[in-house]
């Protein structure tokens, strides 16, 4: 199981995670929404350029009317500034130019692909064939038709490259062919990194110390006040988690299936005959077969689910004792367990009050066996429940007594009727030091009068040496092992 300081860590590292990612899709988006805004822009530029070309240049290219082509091409520049130029090519020489006019002039450095439509960025001034020392070239909009003939539309870079101011938190680029622009200026590219299918493509570039700094900028308030709330909120999620675990859940799914059995555990006297028997829960799974107690009875104690057993545990004994044959004479004694937390509320008193009522044709009297793993959370608690039992006329018994909380203080403050010597101490006859601890206990129990019950008799050592004391009641292997409600029933009551 996680330590608490570690489970407080990953408290902190969950909540600066999901803060921080937030925090990132927030900066992402700024940073798409500012890109939409340069892409929507290029992409208008383009569409009043492919309208003119449509409208205006198209028909007038098979026929090669210049005069015409220059006169609507001047006062598209006029109306657009954006665009710098306009000239069309008959393969690699302008046969009309806004620059050159009808000059034919062979043109190099430049490279000519046979597609209808591309955008790409030369640094090469078509006319001069320079490439200057820092070379502001053009973005050329280059669309051909089917006789191989080719418009080609400068348009200023800087219009775009005024687009791409640098962010303080991220960076824009625009990917063309073989060029890029960025907020910093024009890089060529090895390799394209445009789209295909596409005239440009848009990235975006988020540094780490940018982003960090853009996180503690905007949620740095954000990050401190989870801190604070994470410390103070741990230790009752630490403890809410460890309550419940994975025991939880299957115990859970278990009383849903009413997968827990009462098993009991037949109690005699000291001639041998049957006195009574305490009810075990035993736990059938369809899968793992049947699960010790050892595996989850501290758990249900700790966090309540022992209610719900108990419930269950019950409601069984009754359809299996309802049809018994009880023999007349002294009473059989049924014994049920039962721990602090559950008389925190009536659920238990409710169900001894069914159980009364249901088996009232039956010659039974009851016991109720509090288990000492637990202490009750107040005396005053302790006082009111042991006067609940008394006034349904149930008797009480201290399991194990000397092994749990405060039995000695139990014995003080209610009227007991049992005490119940744990096997541990019981053992000690034939494999312990000494037996000065039994001893004691038998000695404490005769001093106030309080009748014994010996778990744990499995030897005939064990008995001779117990019955030298007149205990009253006997317990264990030695008589008969824990068995089903049904084969009880079956072996002692038809």
């Amino acid at each position: 199981m996680i330590n608490k300081k570690s489970f407080i860590l990953f408290l902190y590292f969950l909540g600066i995670s999901v803060i921080s990612l937030l925090g990132y899709c927030r900066l992402v988006s700024l940073a798409h929404n500012e890109g939409e805004i340069i892409k929507a822009k290029l992409d208008q530029s383009i569409k009043q350029i492919e309208t003119f070309y449509q409208d205006k240049m198209r028909p007038n290219l098979s026929e090669a009317n210049c005069n015409k082509i220059l006169s609507d091409s001047y006062h598209f520049l006029y109306d657009t500034p954006y665009v710098r130029s306009i000239t069309v090519f008959d393969g690699n020489v302008t046969t009309c130019s806004t620059i050159s006019g009808k000059q034919h002039i062979v043109v190099s450095g430049l490279e000519f692909e046979p597609q209808s439509e591309r955008l790409f960025y030369t640094a090469i001034n078509p006319f001069l064939y320079i490439e200057g020392p820092n070379p502001t070239g053009a973005l050329v909009f280059e669309k051909t038709d089917t006789t191989n003939k080719r418009v080609s539309f400068a348009i200023y870079p800087e219009l775009y490259l005024s687009e791409l101011r640098e962010n303080q938190y991220f960076d824009i680029s625009i990917h063309f062919e073989s060029y890029s622009f960025t907020g910093t200026g024009i890089i060529q590219q090895a390799l394209s990194r445009k789209q295909p299918g596409q005239l440009f493509t848009l990235q975006y570039n988020f540094s780490f110390i940018y982003t960090l700094m853009f996180l503690l900028y905007n949620y740095g308030l954000v990050f401190l006040l989870w801190i604070i709330i994470a410390t103070l909120s741990a230790t009752p999620i630490y403890n809410s988690v460890n309550n419940f675990n994975v025991t939880y859940w299957r115990v859970k799914k278990g009383l849903k299936k009413k997968q827990f059995y009462p098993y009991i555990q037949p109690i005699f006297n000291p001639d041998g005959s049957l006195s009574g028997g305490e009810v075990l829960v035993r736990w059938i799974h369809p899968k793992e077969g049947i699960i010790s107690p050892a595996d989850f009875i501290d758990e249900v104690e700790s966090n309540g689910q022992i209610k719900q057993i108990t419930s269950q545990l019950i409601d069984k004994c009754i359809e299996s004792l309802k049809n018994a044959s009880f023999p007349q004479g002294p009473a059989f004694i049924l014994g049920i367990n039962a721990c602090p937390i559950q008389f925190e509320d009536s659920l238990l008193i409710n169900d001894f009050d069914n159980l009364q009522k249901s088996l009232r044709h039956c010659n039974i009297k009851y016991v109720v066996e509090i288990t000492e793993r637990q202490e009750f959370t107040s005396n005053e608690l302790y006082r009111q429940s042991m006067a609940a039992l008394k006034k349904r006329n149930i008797r009480i018994a201290l399991d194990d007594f000397g092994t749990g909380h405060c039995s000695l203080k139990y014995l003080v403050q209610s009227d007991i009727d049992i005490l119940k010597i744990d096997k541990g101490y019981v053992s000690t006859i034939d494999h312990g030091p000494n037996t000065n601890v039994l001893d004691n206990i038998i000695d404490l129990a005769r001093r106030i009068n309080v009748p014994l019950l010996a778990e744990g008799v499995e030897t005939p050592e064990q008995l001779k040496y117990l019955q030298q004391f007149s205990i009253e009641k006997y317990q264990g292997y030695y008589y008969a092992r824990p068995m089903p409600m049904e084969v009880f029933v079956d072996q002692y009551f038809k």
